[in-house]
């Protein structure tokens, strides 16, 4: 696997790990920003709009360009460089071990009845064995993204509001949703410019990461 293709990967793992980041929503009252849903639901009934809802303003981010490109999602995905490779070295050491005895079990014609069947059985289970470690890995690779980008996506969202303020805007869009948009409305340089003021590097467990 190449770097470049390397890189992408992580990344899409990333955008799979960050699945709070899918679009942010702010709408402003005359009274100021109205609290989360959750806290709104534990402190009082649901409000009933009596005055005219304001029109929506849209702005747009790529959270994919804000994982890629800010110094923390690189930090991670330098971090990962190296998980992965190992991982499929391993895996694919494995792999090449069991092609090469089911060749040569295939090339064995002296073997016949229950002991053939006695090694192909083991083959199969080693096939098994290998298919549920990847899938194992894969797992892990995905809870310590999913932990590093909470970290990440946390800074995120605590840096929207001041740039959605700052546009008159009410509305957040994830760019991967819009067939086309207006390049003056895309606030991604910003985000990842004061990402990177305030989150430069986000330390991944490395538990997770362990063969």
């Amino acid at each position: 696997m190449s770097r470049k293709n390397l890189v992408l990967a992580i990344a899409a793992l990333a955008l799979l790990a960050l699945g709070g980041l899918g679009y942010v929503l702010f709408q402003r009252f005359h009274n100021g920003q109205a609290p989360a849903p959750q806290q709104a639901a534990a402190t009082a009934p649901a409000p009933i709009v009596t005055g005219q809802v304001p029109a929506p303003v849209f702005l747009v981010m790529d959270k994919g360009a804000v994982i890629r490109y800010s110094k923390a999602g690189l930090d991670i995905a330098r971090q990962m460089e190296p998980a992965v490779k190992q991982i499929e070295a391993s895996l694919n050491a494995r792999r090449q071990s069991l092609e090469h005895d089911v060749q040569l079990l295939q090339a064995d014609t002296a073997t016949v009845g229950a002991e053939r069947d006695k090694r192909i059985a083991a083959l199969n289970a080693r096939q098994t064995a290998i298919n549920a470690d990847a899938q194992k890995k894969q797992d892990q690779l995905q809870a310590a993204l999913a932990a590093a980008n909470g970290e990440l996506s946390k800074a995120v969202t605590e840096i929207i509001p001041g740039i959605v303020k700052s546009h008159g805007a009410n509305i957040v869009l994830d760019a991967s949703v819009l067939p086309k948009a207006d390049p003056n409305l895309d606030i991604t340089g910003e985000v990842i410019k004061q990402l990177d003021q305030k989150l430069t590097t986000v330390k991944l467990p490395q538990d997770a990461l362990k063969n």
